[in-house]
């Protein structure tokens, strides 16, 4: 057997893939091949075997040292598991000292650390496949690490971690580096790129579409530049323990407001998902993830990603405060930086959004709109009207009809959402300078089921508000108006309105069912002020002196569109709740008593207790917003006296410290304990498992550590001023979502 020396860079013969050569190598011959500049290298297969013919062939391929020497085993840069930091990297290697470095290398598989990494895996722990890359080694002015997505980030910005001379200390986390985030296609950045990368950032943008083509995703890569300022791609890799997908309630607010039951996620809210926001966000892109929808202590929440996609190709003027609310403020700092900088990709989505929008085939005028909402209106009053069967296959298949039709309700609804999203925007810009013009566009809509029920309540009142004032409770106003005008008036409301509740889900009461709510609104509207007002066209028509002409003509027929389809709105609302009603009554009926039918799930046909309910804490809201499982405070409530760092891996943990600076620490070391550190040495990774977090003194987000803690699902903060005031055995709190670590005895 001998070592096998494969030119990487230089030949276009075809190669073996990564499971023989290793991940990196394969990685660094496919940068080289998409014409990136990668300096020289060749992987040696068979390394135990080489030799001084094996230097002889090296020198020969990649001229004179020095060179760096690194693993690449089959089981590295992986899309499941990076190995980063657990093989062997040698710099500065001369042809006399080369052997000796490629068995180093090879041979760092055996230590306790990659063993212990490989185990976790569910590797081999045997010789591994693989080989030793040699690569001519770049003399750096500037090096570190890439990443074609920032961990904290969502859509397309990128972060860059940078020192001066060699990138050791930045990827091994030794030192604190020097940060930028910047996005892909507009030049706008986050915090100061360092002296040395300011100028090369238009060739880091070059370099990402390219980058995360080869590799099939977001990746981390390693680079250089050298004297001559010239950029070198030295390896990438996926990009592995990518932050948990972020969600927002307040987005989930916008389709479905009020505490949702297991049943009624269980039944209705995979409709919502699909015909709400998966089709709908598939005009504007096609990377969605699996789940979009989902609910935590009876809240629905949305996949902030998705959504922001799409809010992307909004122009900055149509994007409202109260839009900005909807999303995390991390989200928001970075739209603001896009808003500054115009960008071709923009309309360029858009173009590419049209044929999809096509595609669909969906009428867009409000008038087709609203002749299908009487369709609709139709076919959820004959679910109504029809007897609940009484045999559970029966109920079971109307039920699947029922969803169905819903289905199609809500998705008509979505779009008429997605339009009026568009259009009030706009037409309340053009009515910036006319307040009063701007808030009667808004009264009064057309075809309004709210405003409707608002006027018969008012009605109701004005003629019959002495009965409703003599009576102080519901049993006192119901025997008094028993068989009376305002008693037939009364149930004309119920016959009329009885379809809605005080929450919009399946498992709250009607009004029919429980008409004592009814009687309650009553009460309410008996003393609500009416909202008086010019009528919307006569106050624009008043404001075209201000605002001018044009804008006037343009704010009439824009406005006159977002007031139909903010109606339409609301009247397929009102029918999604028609609809319920149906629902609920089958839903009763395979109600055996045992347990609160609602507080099931319906799944293939079968009621079964919810696999995972997160209870609400002392009755509060639950969060605006969540980070995986976790709830994101929008601002970290701790002590003045807390420290501060970057948060590496999100998350929140408590426990006590249990300080490791050498090997024989690692004994003291106790399953719980929260890991402090100078830094992550690769060794220390074999209790960063069995930690409940982890903080260190220097490091960066993307350094070795902070990589491994993600992929873990470890909380993590490093570059930790102070940290080392904290002694051993404090307990402590660790808040790697703002970066904090709170002392807290």
């Amino acid at each position: 057997m001998v070592c096998t020396v494969i030119d990487l860079t230089g030949s276009r013969a075809k190669l073996p893939d990564a499971d023989v050569i290793g991940g990196k190598a394969a990685g660094i011959a496919a940068m080289a091949r998409a014409g990136l500049p990668v300096p020289l290298a060749v992987a040696l297969l068979d390394p135990e075997q080489a030799n001084e013919e094996t230097v002889a062939e090296v020198e020969r391929l990649l001229g004179p040292g020095p060179w760096f020497v690194r693993s690449s085993f089959a089981v590295e840069d992986r899309e499941q598991q990076s190995f980063a930091g657990q093989g062997l990297t040698l710099p500065h290697q001369e042809r006399t000292t080369l052997l000796e470095a490629i068995r180093r290398v090879w041979d760092s598989w055996r230590s306790r650390r990659a063993q212990t990494y490989l185990e976790r895996a569910g590797a081999t722990t045997g010789r591994p496949a693989g080989s030793v890359v040699v690569q001519r080694e770049a003399i750096p002015l500037w090096s570190g690490v890439l990443f074609t997505r920032a961990p904290d980030a969502i859509d397309r910005w990128a972060r860059i971690e940078a020192g001066r001379g060699y990138g050791e200390g930045v990827v091994s986390g030794r030192i604190a580096p020097q940060a930028v985030e910047f996005h892909w296609f507009r030049d706008v950045t986050l915090h100061d790129p360092p002296d040395g990368v300011r100028e090369a950032l238009p060739r880091f943008r070059r370099l990402l579409p390219t980058l995360e083509r080869i590799v099939g995703g977001p990746c981390d890569a390693e680079w250089v530049i050298d004297s001559s300022d010239r950029l070198w791609v030295l390896q990438a890799r996926p990009a592995t323990g990518t932050t948990p997908q972020l969600w927002s309630g307040t987005l989930g607010d916008e389709f479905w407001s009020g505490e949702v039951s297991p049943m009624m996620f269980s039944t209705v809210g995979r409709v919502i998902e699909d015909t709400m926001v998966r089709e709908p966000l598939s005009v504007v892109t096609s990377r969605l993830p699996e789940r979009l929808l989902r609910v935590y202590q009876g809240r629905i929440y949305v996949d902030v990603g998705s959504l922001s996609a799409a809010l992307r190709l909004i122009p900055g003027w149509a994007v409202t405060d109260a839009v900005m609310e909807m999303f995390p403020p991390r989200i928001v700092e970075r739209f603001r930086q896009e808003q500054q900088a115009w960008s071709p990709r923009v309309p360029g989505a858009l173009l590419r959004a049209i044929p999809r929008f096509l595609r669909k085939r969906f009428p867009w005028w409000p008038g087709w709109q609203l002749r299908r909402a009487s369709a609709q209106l139709e076919r959820a009053e004959r679910w109504n009207r029809r007897p609940v069967p009484g045999k559970l296959e029966q109920i079971h298949q109307e039920i699947g009809a029922l969803l169905a039709d819903l289905g199609w309700n809500l998705r008509i609804t979505a779009w008429g959402m997605l339009y009026a999203y568009v259009l009030v925007p706009l037409s309340a810009s053009l009515l910036e300078q006319a307040p009063e013009a701007r808030e009667a566009l808004f009264r009064r809509l057309p075809n309004d089921p709210v405003q409707e029920l608002d006027d018969d309540l008012g009605a109701w009142c004005a003629a019959y508000a002495a009965v409703l004032r003599e009576a102080e409770s519901w049993p006192a106003f119901a025997a008094m108006v028993r068989g009376t005008p305002a008693g037939d008036a009364f149930d004309e409301l119920l016959r009329r309105w009885g379809h809605r509740a005080e929450e919009r889900d399946v498992s709250a009461p009607r009004w029919e069912e429980r008409p004592e709510a009814l009687w309650h609104m009553l009460r309410l509207r008996l003393d609500a002020p009416a909202v008086e007002g010019p009528e919307w066209r006569s106050a624009i028509r008043a404001a075209r002196h201000n605002i001018g002409f044009a804008r006037a003509f343009l704010a009439l027929t824009v406005g006159a569109l977002a007031r139909a389809y903010l109606g339409y709105r609301e009247r397929m609302r009102d029918i999604a709740d028609r609809y319920l009603v149906a629902l609920r009554r089958r839903l009763l009926a395979l109600d055996s008593g045992d347990h609160d039918v609602f507080a099931l799930e319906l799944c293939d046909g079968t009621l079964r207790e919810p696999e995972r309910v997160e209870p609400v804490q002392g009755g509060e809201r639950p969060p605006r917003f969540l980070i995986g499982d976790t709830p994101l405070a929008e601002s970290a409530d701790v002590a003045d006296d807390a420290l501060s760092g970057l948060p590496a891996s999100p998350g929140v943990a408590t426990g006590r410290v249990c300080w490791v600076r050498t090997l024989s620490d690692l004994d003291n070391f106790a399953v719980g304990d929260i890991l402090f550190a100078e830094y992550l040495d690769p060794a220390f990774s074999l209790v960063l498992e069995r930690s409940a977090g982890a903080a260190f003194i220097s490091g960066g987000m993307l350094s070795h550590g902070a990589i491994i803690a993600r992929e873990y699902g470890v909380p993590a903060v490093v570059g930790v001023r102070g940290l080392a005031e904290i002694e051993n055995g404090a307990h402590v709190r660790i808040d790697a979502v703002h970066g904090v670590v709170e002392r807290l005895s």
